[in-house]
C-alpha cells in the first residue's frame, strides 16, 4: 500500500507539472548535429559508534557514471558507464564487512536509412554487466543485439543553456529585454556548435579553452546585438554572465521525442560457475518529453525474451528545477526476470532533492522504496525504505 500511495502521488504531481505552460517550447528544436557529455561521481557515508556497540558499524557507498550521445544528420551515438561500490559491517559483535561491486556498459549506434534524419535506421549495440554480490557470487550478463528502428531523440540542452542566458542577463540589465523565442533559438544553434568552434578556433599553442570561448562569446553578442536587446556589446560583466551560464553552469538535460528498436540478439548470462547462452529477441523504446518550463520526463523500456530467460526493464524519470541551485529528482525502476521458469520482480522508487553548492559539487539527500516479489520470496516481498544522503561531483 505504502508503494503504491508512493507511484500514485508521484504520478499526480507529474501529471500537474505537464498541464502547466511552457514559456519556450523545446520540441521545436530539431537540430540533429549535437554532443552531450556528463560524468558524476558521489558517494555516502554512514557511521555509528559508542553507546552499548560492541563494535562501530558504518556503510559506505560510491557511484560513478558517464555517458556520451554524439548525433548527426544520419547517425546517432550512444556510449554509457555506470559503477557502483560498497561496504559495510553491523554493530554485532564479531561482524564482518559486507562489500559488492556493479559495473555496466553499453553503447550503441543508429544509422539513418534513405537520408531520414528522423525515420528508419539500422541498429546495432552491446551491453555488459557485472557483479559482486553481498553473498560473494559473482553474476555477469551481456548481449549484443542487431535490428531496425524508428524515430529519433533530439537533445534540446542547447535551448535551455539559452533560456538561462537570456534569463541571466536580462536579469542583470545587460539586455533590455527578455529575448523572443526566435532568437532563443538562433543563440541555441551557437551554443550546439561547441566542438566546430573548438576544433576551428583553439590552437595548439594555446591550451585554455580562451581562443575558442571568446569567438562563441562573439557570435552570441551578434545574435543578441542584431536582435535589438543590446546596445553597447556584453561589456566586461556580461561577459563573465555568459561565460559562466554557457561553459561552466550546471544545466539539466532537456530532450524530446521517441526511438523504438527491434530486431535479434545473443545474449549470455552467468551466475557462479553456472552459464548459460542462447540466442534471443530484443525490443527496446525511449521517450523523452520537457514538461512546463523546468520540468524533463523520460521512460526507457527493454524486453529481451530467449528461449529458457526473459529479462524486461522499464525506467521512468522526471526531473525539475526548483530554484536555479536546487533540483528534484524521481526514479521508478520495475525490473522483470524469468530464469528457466524462476520469476521475480523488484521495483525501485527513489526521491531526491539536490542543492547544488558550486557549479561541480552538489548534496542530496531522499529516499528509496524497494520491493521484490516472486518465486522463493513470496507474493508480497517486504517493502524496504532508506533514507540516502551524499555529495555528488560534476566531473564534466
Amino acid at each position: 500500500m505504502k508503494t503504491m500511495f508512493t507511484i500514485s502521488t508521484l504520478s499526480a504531481l507529474i501529471a500537474g507539472v505537464s498541464g502547466q505552460a511552457m514559456a519556450v517550447d523545446y520540441t521545436l528544436y530539431k537540430t540533429p548535429n549535437s554532443q552531450f557529455e556528463e560524468a558524476y561521481a558521489n558517494g555516502s557515508l554512514n557511521y555509528a559508534d559508542g553507546g552499548a556497540q560492541p563494535q562501530a558499524a558504518y556503510d559506505v557507498k560510491l557511484n560513478a557514471n558517464y555517458l556520451n550521445r554524439q548525433s548527426t544528420e544520419f547517425q546517432s551515438r550512444q556510449f554509457a558507464i555506470d559503477a557502483a561500490g560498497s561496504t559495510s559491517r553491523d554493530s554485532a559483535d564479531g561482524a564482518d564487512a559486507v562489500t559488492s561491486s556493479n559495473l555496466g556498459l553499453s553503447g550503441s549506434v543508429d544509422n539513418y536509412i534513405n537520408g531520414d534524419p528522423q525515420g528508419l535506421f539500422w541498429s546495432a549495440g552491446a551491453g555488459a554487466r557485472f557483479q559482486n554480490l553481498a553473498t560473494g557470487t559473482e553474476q555477469s550478463q551481456y548481449d549484443v543485439n542487431l535490428g531496425l528502428g524508428y524515430g529519433r531523440i533530439y537533445d534540446a540542452t542547447p535551448l535551455a543553456r539559452a533560456v538561462k542566458l537570456g534569463k541571466e542577463l536580462s536579469t542583470k540589465g545587460v539586455i533590455n529585454a527578455m529575448p523572443s523565442d526566435n532568437v532563443l533559438m538562433d543563440i541555441a544553434h551557437v551554443v550546439a556548435r561547441e566542438d566546430e568552434y573548438r576544433s576551428k578556433y583553439s590552437t595548439v599553442s594555446d591550451n585554455t579553452a580562451e581562443s575558442y570561448r571568446a569567438k562563441m562569446l562573439a557570435d552570441v553578442e551578434a545574435v543578441l546585438a542584431q536582435a535589438g536587446v543590446l546596445s553597447n556589446g556584453l561589456g566586461a560583466a556580461g561577459t563573465i554572465y555568459a561565460n559562466e551560464v554557457l561553459f561552466e553552469m550546471a544545466v539539466n538535460a532537456r530532450a524530446h521525442g521517441f526511438v523504438v528498436r527491434a530486431g535479434a540478439a545473443y545474449t549470455g548470462s552467468k551466475i557462479g560457475d553456472l552459464s548459460n547462452d542462447e540466442p534471443a529477441l530484443k525490443f527496446d523504446a525511449e521517450y523523452a518529453k520537457p514538461l512546463g518550463e523546468t520540468g524533463q520526463f523520460t521512460n526507457t523500456f527493454s524486453f529481451v525474451p530467449a528461449e529458457t530467460t526473459k529479462r524486461a526493464s522499464n525506467t521512468m524519470r522526471y526531473t525539475t528545477e526548483v530554484t536555479d541551485n536546487t533540483e528534484w529528482q524521481n526514479q521508478w525502476l520495475v525490473d522483470y526476470q524469468d530464469n528457466d521458469g524462476i520469476q521475480t520482480t523488484s521495483h525501485t522508487l527513489s526521491s531526491d532533492y539536490v542543492v547544488r553548492l558550486s557549479n561541480r559539487l552538489s548534496y542530496s539527500a531522499g529516499v528509496q522504496f524497494n520491493q521484490t516479489s516472486g518465486d522463493g520470496i513470496g507474493d508480497e516481498g517486504d517493502l524496504a525504505t532508506r533514507v540516502t544522503m551524499g555529495l555528488n561531483y560534476r566531473i564534466k
